[in-house]
Protein backbone atom coordinates (compact mmCIF):
# COMPACT_ATOMS: atom_id res chain seq x y z
CA UNK A 1 0.00 0.00 0.00
CA UNK A 2 3.03 2.75 0.95
CA UNK A 3 4.61 1.58 -2.24
CA UNK A 4 1.51 2.14 -4.56
CA UNK A 5 0.82 5.71 -2.52
CA UNK A 6 4.24 6.51 -3.36
CA UNK A 7 4.04 5.83 -7.25
CA UNK A 8 0.68 8.09 -7.65
CA UNK A 9 2.54 10.86 -5.37
CA UNK A 10 5.31 10.62 -7.57
CA UNK A 11 3.45 10.41 -10.68
CA UNK A 12 1.39 13.15 -9.27
CA UNK A 13 4.72 15.44 -8.74
CA UNK A 14 6.50 14.65 -12.70
CA UNK A 15 2.58 15.67 -14.10
CA UNK A 16 3.31 19.42 -12.05
CA UNK A 17 6.67 19.87 -13.17
CA UNK A 18 5.65 19.19 -16.63
CA UNK A 19 2.95 21.72 -16.53
CA UNK A 20 4.83 24.29 -15.26
CA UNK A 21 7.52 23.93 -17.78
CA UNK A 22 4.93 23.66 -20.99
CA UNK A 23 3.66 26.94 -19.72
CA UNK A 24 7.02 29.04 -18.93
CA UNK A 25 8.42 29.92 -22.13
CA UNK A 26 11.65 31.87 -22.62
CA UNK A 27 12.87 34.15 -19.91
CA UNK A 28 13.11 37.73 -20.50
CA UNK A 29 16.45 39.76 -20.69
CA UNK A 30 16.70 42.87 -18.87
CA UNK A 31 16.59 45.19 -21.80
CA UNK A 32 12.87 42.95 -22.87
CA UNK A 33 11.70 43.30 -19.30
CA UNK A 34 13.08 47.15 -18.93
CA UNK A 35 11.10 47.46 -22.16
CA UNK A 36 8.26 45.64 -21.72
CA UNK A 37 7.30 47.36 -17.90
CA UNK A 38 8.41 50.70 -17.78
CA UNK A 39 5.74 53.38 -18.18
CA UNK A 40 2.93 50.71 -17.93
CA UNK A 41 -0.74 49.75 -16.25
CA UNK A 42 -0.56 46.23 -14.99
CA UNK A 43 -3.02 43.54 -13.77
CA UNK A 44 -2.33 39.97 -12.44
CA UNK A 45 -4.29 36.66 -12.60
CA UNK A 46 -4.38 37.17 -8.77
CA UNK A 47 -6.46 40.10 -8.85
CA UNK A 48 -3.74 42.21 -8.55
CA UNK A 49 -3.68 45.54 -10.52
CA UNK A 50 -1.02 49.01 -10.32
CA UNK A 51 1.16 50.93 -12.18
CA UNK A 52 5.36 51.12 -12.95
CA UNK A 53 6.63 54.75 -14.17
CA UNK A 54 9.42 54.99 -16.19
CA UNK A 55 11.57 56.85 -13.19
CA UNK A 56 11.48 53.84 -11.17
CA UNK A 57 8.13 54.31 -8.68
CA UNK A 58 5.55 52.52 -8.74
CA UNK A 59 2.13 51.55 -7.33
CA UNK A 60 -0.72 48.59 -6.80
CA UNK A 61 -3.63 47.57 -5.43
CA UNK A 62 -3.89 44.14 -4.18
CA UNK A 63 -7.43 42.09 -4.71
CA UNK A 64 -8.20 42.36 -0.70
CA UNK A 65 -8.01 46.21 -1.13
CA UNK A 66 -4.21 47.37 0.12
CA UNK A 67 -2.39 49.58 -1.54
CA UNK A 68 0.85 50.35 -1.63
CA UNK A 69 3.96 52.30 -2.66
CA UNK A 70 7.33 51.65 -3.90
CA UNK A 71 10.50 51.39 -5.70
CA UNK A 72 11.40 48.88 -9.24
CA UNK A 73 14.54 47.69 -11.01
CA UNK A 74 15.67 45.07 -13.11
CA UNK A 75 18.77 42.78 -12.26
CA UNK A 76 21.70 42.47 -14.66
CA UNK A 77 20.09 38.77 -14.79
CA UNK A 78 16.46 39.85 -16.36
CA UNK A 79 15.05 39.56 -12.99
CA UNK A 80 12.39 42.41 -12.16
CA UNK A 81 12.59 43.36 -8.49
CA UNK A 82 10.52 45.62 -6.49
CA UNK A 83 9.84 46.94 -3.07
CA UNK A 84 7.19 48.27 -1.21
CA UNK A 85 6.15 50.92 1.27
CA UNK A 86 3.72 49.19 2.81
CA UNK A 87 5.54 46.71 5.86
CA UNK A 88 2.99 44.37 5.32
CA UNK A 89 4.14 43.75 1.70
CA UNK A 90 7.33 41.54 0.90
CA UNK A 91 9.52 42.93 -2.12
CA UNK A 92 11.02 40.24 -4.31
CA UNK A 93 13.23 39.63 -7.43
CA UNK A 94 12.13 37.05 -9.99
CA UNK A 95 12.20 36.96 -13.56
CA UNK A 96 9.31 37.24 -16.36
CA UNK A 97 8.76 34.14 -18.44
CA UNK A 98 6.66 34.61 -21.73
CA UNK A 99 3.94 32.00 -21.89
CA UNK A 100 4.24 29.97 -24.78
CA UNK A 101 0.07 29.42 -25.20
CA UNK A 102 -0.52 33.56 -24.22
CA UNK A 103 1.01 35.80 -26.59
CA UNK A 104 1.45 39.31 -24.67
CA UNK A 105 0.84 37.33 -21.02
CA UNK A 106 4.23 36.60 -18.62
CA UNK A 107 4.59 34.80 -15.92
CA UNK A 108 6.32 35.36 -12.69
CA UNK A 109 7.02 33.70 -9.41
CA UNK A 110 5.33 37.25 -6.45
CA UNK A 111 5.74 36.08 -2.52
CA UNK A 112 2.35 34.94 -2.59
CA UNK A 113 2.79 32.33 -5.98
CA UNK A 114 3.13 32.39 -9.32
CA UNK A 115 1.22 34.86 -11.39
CA UNK A 116 0.35 36.13 -14.67
CA UNK A 117 0.78 39.09 -15.75
CA UNK A 118 -0.18 42.02 -18.82
CA UNK A 119 0.75 45.15 -19.49
CA UNK A 120 -0.87 48.33 -21.43
CA UNK A 121 1.23 51.37 -22.22
CA UNK A 122 0.62 54.44 -20.32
Amino acid sequence: MKRTTLHIFLSFAFLLMLTDISCAGEKLSKQEVTSLISGTNYKTSTGNNGTIDADGSLSAQSSSGGRSNGTWSVEDNGDYCNNWDNPRWSGSCAPFYKIDEKPNVYLRDTPSGQAEYTFTKK
